[in-house]
């Protein structure tokens, strides 16, 4: 009897120790917040480097046989891609606060925060910064994470000093589960504020061709924030598309804003239409009058990250890691 009491009572030890032992490692983010003046940013925020190694890669750009990589916030690497089994990175054009770019014939075009910088890359491996419009843009959001300038507050027409934008610090921490993988979500409120924006910030390089008749302009990925069609870059916010007239590509000049609501993350040019998607769904806008984008219809879906492409009336989704071909519910739309 008192040894079939042992073998139960080492058998319930095992059971309680099951919980005490089953942890989960997981990664949230922690914001540190920082300060740009728009003075800084203007007098010490271009540099042409040597060509160097990618280290965080951001967004891709096709532009016949070059590639141009987006260096988070950084820059752009500007490669020669002429024999695809040896590029040759060319040079390094240093833009504090660059997350997208597009390029028409010698004409490249970057954000730089606020600002809208236009290059010539005549010389690729020299490229010569040409025109910069200052207050381009008054917010963004680079891999999850807003940065705003202090125009973006009570007076918008004011002309913005600084900016405000945040450094990611990864922070590991041990979370008690349930021994099924289940956690409990209020042990570590900040981890589940986290994977909320790290599902709206995945990262896409794949590339899709347009069929617009872009006289010369290159290709962007999924998450492209601006795009070319004809003479009109259409840059994309975080709830606004801001367009710029490049009929003389060397001197662009700021046109109309177009509101389109919250969330807003990417856009793709197809035939007459573009496709805006956004963490709720995607906007399809006419592109008749291409100065007046509008809107002739919305798909809507559950929040989630949104990059569109579009070939042959069939828009695909990403929805975080899934991808879902959307055809017979929107064909009837474009």
């Amino acid at each position: 009897m008192k040894k079939s009491l042992l073998v139960l009572a080492v058998a319930l030890l095992g059971l309680t120790s099951c919980k005490d032992q089953c942890h989960q490692t997981n990664v949230s983010r922690n914001l540190i917040s920082k300060q740009i003046s728009t003075a800084d940013l203007r007098n010490n925020g271009v540099a042409i480097a040597g060509a160097k190694s990618l280290e965080k890669p951001g967004k891709i750009y096709v532009k016949g046989s070059y590639l141009f990589i987006n260096e988070i916030k950084k820059g752009i690497h500007i490669i020669d891609n002429s024999d695809p089994n040896n590029p040759k990175n060319l040079s390094f054009l240093s833009i504090l606060g660059n997350a997208d770019m597009a390029v028409k014939g010698n004409m490249l075009y970057a954000d730089s925060y606020t600002d809208f910088l236009v290059f010539d890359l005549s010389d690729p491996t020299q490229p010569k910064l040409l025109k910069r419009i200052e207050n381009a843009f008054t917010s963004g959001m680079v891999e999850g994470v807003s940065w705003f300038s202090n125009a973006n507050g009570m007076n918008p027409a004011m002309a913005p000093t600084q900016i405000t934008d945040y450094d990611v610090e990864l922070i590991t921490s041990v979370i008690e589960t349930d021994c099924e993988g289940n956690m409990n979500p209020w042990s570590n409120p900040w981890l589940v504020f986290d994977s909320f924006f790290n599902a709206s910030s995945s990262f896409s390089a794949s590339l899709s061709s347009s069929s617009s008749p872009n006289q010369g302009s290159g290709t962007g990925g999924s998450m492209a924030r601006f795009a070319i069609v004809n003479n009109t870059l259409y840059a994309v916010t975080n709830q606004n598309m801001q367009l710029f007239d490049i009929s003389q590509p060397q001197n662009p000049q700021k046109g109309n804003v177009v509101t389109l609501g919250w969330g807003i993350e990417t856009i793709f040019p197809y035939q007459d239409r573009l496709y805006v998607g956004s963490t709720t769904g995607v906007h399809i806008l006419s592109n008749a009058d291409p100065n007046n984008p509008v809107r002739v219809a919305t798909l809507s879906h559950v929040r989630a990250c949104d990059p569109v492409v579009v070939h042959e009336n069939h828009p695909t989704l990403r929805f975080g890691s899934k991808r879902s071909v959307v055809a017979r519910l929107v064909t009837s739309l474009i």
